[in-house]
């Protein structure tokens, strides 16, 4: 159960933070979008909290544009817990607790010290290019350009106290991105890139890794994927049992981090 909680809170906390037709544009970053309505990922999550490490199975599960589900579900299918990532909020369902958690995105940006939005949770799954405060798709434009060696490309951004890099292939597939701060490293690889979606590579494995202060430990998640699925019928619709407890972030942090 801690590692449940803990891994959609890894996911709160971290979020501050292929391959296709040459588009017609080269100059446009969005072009490059993985092509999908939605995807349906069975995973393996490994956590590592320090010197601890847990590992867990669950689902991934994305509507474009609309909705991101990560559901834990440790053994036989069997929930306890759930997070959603909504346009406009993020709500988790702690089922082994009977609490939940619902706030929108300005009410986290004054527990966290990082500009979360929809888009750029999405982008992180979706192994997209995104400009970290925005709400759309990036541009070329939106980064400083370098080429590191021939098909491989850094683009670099500064917001705020923050630089955004990407190391990207000549397709501008991300391999790798980055959220540096004074307090926050965030730093994330894609590798495997072995599914085909609509003439595009998505990676079956991903890890992030968080630092959020220099003497704090770092954390690690690594997700592998062992099924994806696009454009199917799925039902997002979600309730929160009128018995369950409404608790904050801090409450939730000071439950399953600092144990």
């Amino acid at each position: 159960m801690l590692l449940g909680i803990s891994l959609v809170l890894f996911v709160v906390v971290s979020c501050k933070t292929k391959r296709i037709n040459t588009p017609s544009s080269t100059d446009d970053v969005a072009s490059y979008s993985i092509p999908f309505e939605t995807l349906n990922g069975k995973c393996k999550f490994s956590l590592s909290l320090g010197e601890k490490s847990f590992s867990t199975t669950g689902l991934l599960r994305m509507k474009k544009d609309s909705i991101i589900q990560l559901s834990i579900q440790p053994l036989l299918g069997v929930e306890v817990a759930r997070a959603y990532f909504t346009k406009n909020e993020f709500a988790l369902i702690d089922r082994m607790n009977k609490q939940y958690l619902k706030m929108d995105y300005e009410e986290l940006k004054k527990t966290i010290p990082a500009d979360i939005n929809f888009h750029s949770v999405q982008s992180l799954f979706a192994n997209t290019i995104f400009a970290y405060e925005k709400e759309e798709d990036a541009q070329k434009t939106d980064f400083e350009e370098t080429t590191l060696m021939p098909g491989n490309n850094f683009l670099q951004r500064s917001y705020k106290q923050f630089s955004q890099e990407f190391v990207t292939d000549s397709l501008h597939i991300a391999q790798s991105g980055s959220i540096l701060g004074e307090n926050l490293s965030m730093r994330w690889t894609y590798y495997d890139f072995f599914h085909n979606i609509g003439q595009r590579l998505y990676p079956m494995k991903m890890e992030i890794q968080l630092k959020l202060q220099p003497s704090t430990p770092s954390y690690m998640l690594n997700i592998s994927y062992s099924k994806i699925e696009t454009n199917t019928d799925m039902n997002f619709a979600y309730t929160i049992p009128a018995s369950y407890k409404s608790v904050t972030l801090q409450e939730l942090i000071q439950q399953y981090f600092k144990k």
